[in-house]
């Protein structure tokens, strides 16, 4: 489950 925190992360930078 440590992916999942990158992922969530990587997530909000890419939104606008």
């Amino acid at each position: 489950m440590r992916g999942n925190a990158s992922l969530n992360h990587q997530e909000l930078s890419s939104a606008p």
